[in-house]
């Protein structure tokens, strides 16, 4: 039973949603028939988990486009455009709407006069960057200071103005002792999209990557659908993304032949740290998220060598520790004999319940439900970083057991730092072989 190997799976999750819109950049033209109006859509992500009922963002977001993207000739065609759902026979039933006038009398109107803007189809790729919520106004009618969202740049601000006070926007990571998560309520604040169209009409998502087998990224986007020359002004599906991570830690056993007494785990303590460097440390807040795209000069937090928000991005200010206590469980015990397989798995007490929801009420991640339809929690939320190393420590029928988490790939090499990507979700399974 001293022969215990962690293996890694990696889940991708993808928050369902929708669009976005807005800028004055392009001369305005008239309506004519021929011209076909750029709207957008919501969109439902590919993913490898299986996931509850989708709902239709209805919060509003900031969008920004560009047509003829990374070109000599590239234009802004809506400099952070307001999306606006809206509701009634006017829209058909609902429709996201970015066109009209700003009213300083009115908050809920959009914060600047926005156009309609159409498709030119001579001048693809286009690119989207979006963010929902809407940032928050510092006054009516006016974006929140430091805010900024362009072809090059996403800056989120740790704080903002409500009226006369000062209200944060904080990224926080989350335990759990004894099946009670700290915090219990853990708040996504943005969610952020980034698709691009090319010239035959097929839309990519930019920031949901692909992984092989052995968790190593393969590919920086995703197809989100086929183009054609029937698709060509269709929609735009905007799919967003979370900022943050998700960690899951499980145990089974391929042993058969059990003993006839249980098989208690207790006393289950697993353990983070960052020791790249000597001066890096766990991160367990943070605040400030800056991006860019590449090509742009900036100190990156990871993956250096792709071009989205995501893979550019970092926290200009963030808490830390040298060791940070993920998983506690001094009382409860469960017996191993229960947790056969992969499917039948024990997670070391990670709640199912929905911690942190988005502004429509639906869980900032969806549980998993597995091939024999068995429901596993959704995880702890965690900022994402690189090069953290797991240790964990248990007893099973009271002889203690310690090691560092290691995951042994396909080529028959064994990984010990494990890197922690934004919107993904990691499950560690813990396999008892003998």
């Amino acid at each position: 039973m001293r022969n215990i190997t962690g293996i890694l799976l990696l889940m991708l999750t993808a928050a369902t949603v929708a669009s976005c819109s807005s800028d004055t950049t392009l001369s305005d033209v008239e309506d004519y028939v021929e011209h076909d109006p750029l709207t957008f859509s919501v969109a439902l992500s590919s993913t490898s988990v299986s996931r509850a009922a989708s709902h239709e963002l209805e919060q509003g977001f900031l969008v920004s486009t560009y047509k003829l993207y990374g070109s000599a000739s590239q234009q802004t065609v809506m400099d952070c455009y307001e999306a606006l759902y809206n509701i009634g026979p006017l829209y058909n039933g609902s429709k996201w709407n970015t066109v009209g006038n700003k009213d300083d009398d009115d908050p809920s109107s959009l914060y600047q006069t926005q156009y309609e803007r159409y498709w030119d189809l001579s001048a693809f790729p286009y690119r989207f960057h979006a963010i929902t919520p809407c940032p928050k106004q510092a006054t009516v009618n006016a974006l929140i200071t430091g805010f900024e969202l362009s072809d090059q740049k996403l800056i989120i601000p740790g704080t903002y103005t409500d009226g006369s006070d000062d209200k944060y926007i904080t990224y926080q990571s989350q335990s759990v002792t004894d099946g009670v998560v700290s915090p219990s309520y853990v708040e996504d604040p943005y969610m952020i999209a980034q698709v691009e169209r090319d010239d035959d009409g097929t839309d990519w998502d930019l920031l949901q990557a692909k992984f092989d087998a052995d968790g190593n990224l393969t590919s920086t986007k995703s197809q989100i659908n086929v183009g054609g020359s029937t698709t060509l002004t269709r929609a735009v599906p905007l799919t967003f993304h979370h900022i943050n991570s998700k960690v899951r830690f499980a145990i089974f056993t391929t042993v058969s032949d059990f003993p006839v007494e249980a098989l208690d785990i207790k006393n289950v303590r697993i353990t983070a740290k960052n020791p790249k460097t000597q001066w890096k440390k766990f991160i367990t807040q943070a605040a400030e998220f800056s991006a860019t795209i590449k090509g742009v000069a900036v100190t990156v937090n990871f993956f250096d060598d792709t071009d989205n928000f995501f893979d550019k991005g970092k926290y200009l200010s963030s808490d830390g520790s040298t060791e940070a206590t993920l998983i506690y469980n001094p009382t409860k015990k469960f017996d191993l004999k229960n947790a056969t397989s992969r499917n039948k798995a024990y997670f070391f007490d990670i709640p199912s319940t929905k911690v942190g929801e988005k502004a429509d009420g639906t869980p900032i991640y969806d549980n998993i439900v597995n091939e024999s339809g068995i429901t596993t929690p959704g995880g702890l939320l965690q900022i994402p970083q690189k090069g953290v190393e797991l240790y964990v420590e248990f007893d099973i029928n009271n002889e203690h057991y310690a090691f560092q988490l290691e995951i042994e790939k396909q080529d028959g090499t064994k990984q010990k730092q494990f890197d922690w990507r934004a919107s993904c979700r990691y499950t560690y399974y813990i396999v008892v072989k003998h």
